[in-house]
């Protein structure tokens, strides 16, 4: 089955998504981690024993779909590890090695994949490095 009508019309590309919800409150801080247990493989995150969490509150809900889940940007690198809680709280980690690789001053805003974050609202948020 194809994406293409029976007119013979070319197939669907995808379609616009829709909006994402603006970042009420940022926090970032260092939190412990545990990698899953897996009994047949090796968790890729074995050994990482700390993340950089990216707490947001939204204004509304994050929207996941089957085929593209927001990220989080910040400056030009993509975090898209997401968990998430209840309501509008959804909160990214970012690995040793990402986290490495984020400049203090960046901005941090969501986007979705291949788009990047949305450019026509102002950017509320800058990423700060935590201390230990």
């Amino acid at each position: 089955m194809s994406n293409a009508d029976s007119e013979g019309a070319s197939p669907r590309g995808p379609t616009l998504r829709e909006r994402l919800p603006s970042i009420l409150g940022l926090s970032i801080k260092r939190v412990p981690f545990e990698p899953p247990k897996l009994e047949f493989v090796k968790s890729a995150h074995e050994g990482v024993k700390e993340v950089l969490a990216f707490e947001l509150e939204l204004d509304g809900p994050l929207p996941v779909h089957m085929d593209a889940t927001p990220l989080l940007y910040v400056g030009s690198q993509t975090i898209s590890h997401a968990e998430y809680g209840k309501g509008r709280r959804v909160r990214f980690l970012a690995f040793p090695g990402e986290w490495e690789r984020l400049e203090a001053g960046a901005p941090v805003a969501l986007g979705w994949p291949g788009l990047g974050p949305e450019k026509r609202r102002k950017i509320e948020f800058r990423y700060d490095p935590p201390s230990r």
